[in-house]
């Protein structure tokens, strides 16, 4: 169950949200509108609360309280979700809430997906930003803001950005992986004031898609012929010793010859290709023959054209 979406069975409902997309597994609730914090909270089960409370042992017929050591229980169905110690601060699913509505209030990201994830160990929260990358006026890059929180003492609270939509457990450890632009907050008695503060990042963020902004309209700008798409493509495919034999041979307008290149990456590049040419929008102005194209042309097979067995498999695979 690679999703580990909560099952609640006093409500009898997967314990997720999402607008308007039905996610990769099908669990959850889908709505047609953005949802206010009170809808989200209820919609994804989150409306429960977590208590720190003071582990107990029996020995000898003896209470004996621990000086130390806490447990997180869950009070709508007293499960223990963690082991913690005296500094760990609960931070509750609505105070969570709370941060994503500083930011809702003002128009800043509208609430997309949220859920609870094992026994309610992990929570996450995605809220799309209103402003996007933007490529040559055609191509769109959505960005969201994910909060993702625990209640088992295992990891921090976790604001951060990525362009992928996160639906489940797979999602949100590949947004966790691959997010260079975070902020950490400790399960301390701060916590709440830095969740509070941490609104702080959008300006972050504003840099961050301005750059983006640059890099991708400098790829569209980049005209480029089949012989550097070619030369590209392997580059993007081919191991070291494989390029070493390309270029021992007379370069990439022999790759059909290489013998040692196995019938399934030679598959690969010959499906990428067509992708280029053939594939959703690469016939488009600022797409057709520019590195934007591309580049497309290999997250496009990934995303739209190779099989996976696992359609969760999509957010790890490396290329």
């Amino acid at each position: 169950m690679a999703h580990n979406l909560e099952f609640n069975e006093r409500k009898g409902t997967h314990s997720m949200f999402s607008v308007q997309e039905i996610p990769w597994h099908g669990l959850g609730q889908i709505v047609e509108n953005a949802l206010t914090s009170k809808q989200a909270i209820e919609a994804a089960n989150l409306d429960f609360e977590v208590k720190k409370i003071r582990n107990h042992v029996k020995f000898n017929g003896r209470d004996i309280v621990s000086p130390d050591s806490y447990s997180t229980l869950r009070t709508d169905n007293a499960t223990v979700l963690g082991t913690v110690g005296n500094d760990y601060t609960v931070v509750q699913n609505n105070e969570v809430f709370e941060f994503f509505d500083s930011i809702v209030g003002e128009g800043k990201a509208i609430f997309q997906t949220a859920g609870v994830l094992g026994k309610g160990e992990q929570i996450f929260v995605t809220a799309k930003l209103p402003k996007s990358v933007v490529i040559n006026n055609v191509d769109l890059i959505e960005q969201y803001l994910v909060l993702s929180n625990t209640h088992d003492g295992t990891r921090s609270i976790e604001v951060l950005f990525t362009p992928i939509r996160v639906v489940c457990n797979n999602t949100l450890q590949a947004a966790l992986n691959s997010s260079k632009n975070r902020v950490r907050i400790r399960h301390t008695k701060s916590a709440k004031e830095k969740l509070a503060i941490a609104g702080t990042v959008l300006g972050i963020q504003e840099d961050l898609l301005k750059n983006q902004n640059k890099i991708y309209n400098r790829l569209a700008e980049k005209q480029i012929d089949e012989g550097i798409f070619k030369e590209y493509l392997v580059k993007v495919f081919l191991n070291d010793k494989e390029l070493k034999q390309l270029t021992q041979i007379g370069g990439v307008d022999k790759i059909h010859k290489m013998e040692e290149l196995s019938t399934q990456k030679k598959n690969i590049l010959t499906t990428v290709s067509k992708y280029y040419v053939n594939g959703p929008g690469q016939n488009e102005k600022g797409v057709l023959n520019t590195m934007w194209g591309a580049y497309n042309s290999i997250t496009g097979y990934y995303q739209n054209v190779k099989p996976f067995t696992d359609t969760s498999k999509k957010v790890t695979t490396n290329f």
